[in-house]
């Protein structure tokens, strides 16, 4: 979209396109503003993007986040809050321009999140894993992984760090270890 002149009539997609081309890019990493972007196009515009700022109510923000719970196929409780978290950044941007006079998406009700299950690979998993990984790139991280108990980011992050020293002051004990554990954890998110 090209760069539009804001005004009092603007409606929601203006503003989260001049937020997104203005604010975000180049003042923040490209994976945020291209996630900011999906979330924008994906969930938000489609729902209430023709809708003047000025006029969207708490109600329409609420009703979009009810319709992505319940779509055919829904939004996870942590997808929705992000939604909600860029919708509650554009409309603090409208604010600030004063072409809203507050921002109707705080305090909406938000679905409960799940609490996180790691996925814990058994031994012959990571043995078989390491097998089918042999010879390729991807054997050293793995192999890592699998001995020092290491995330999949925490994995990636070594191979793009120059030097030992950098890799090991980027890690930072996340947990204490698990008691009876039948496998380390291996590649969690």
């Amino acid at each position: 979209m090209a760069n539009i002149l804001l005004n009092e009539q603007s409606t929601l997609a203006e503003i989260a396109y001049c937020y997104l081309n203005n604010i975000v890019k180049g003042c923040y990493a490209d994976s945020t503003y291209n996630s900011y972007r999906v979330r924008l196009e994906k969930h938000i515009l489609p729902i209430i993007g023709d809708r003047q700022v000025r006029e969207l109510k708490k109600l329409d923000v609420q009703n979009m986040i009810f319709k992505l719970r319940n779509q055919a196929n829904p939004l996870s409780a942590n997808t929705i809050r992000l939604v909600r978290s860029v919708l509650n950044r554009v409309l603090d941007f409208a604010v600030d321009l004063e072409i809203a006079n507050r921002n109707v998406a705080y305090r909406v009700s938000l679905p409960k999140q799940s609490k996180y299950q790691p996925r814990i690979y058994t031994y012959a998993e990571i043995e078989n894993l390491l097998n089918i990984a042999k010879g390729t790139i991807l054997y050293i991280p793995i192999l890592l992984a699998a001995k020092a108990g290491l995330r999949r980011s925490e994995a990636y992050v070594k191979q793009k760090l120059k030097t030992s020293q950098e890799y090991f002051s980027y890690l930072k004990p996340k947990t204490a270890p698990m008691k009876n554990q039948s496998a380390v954890l291996l590649l969690a998110t």
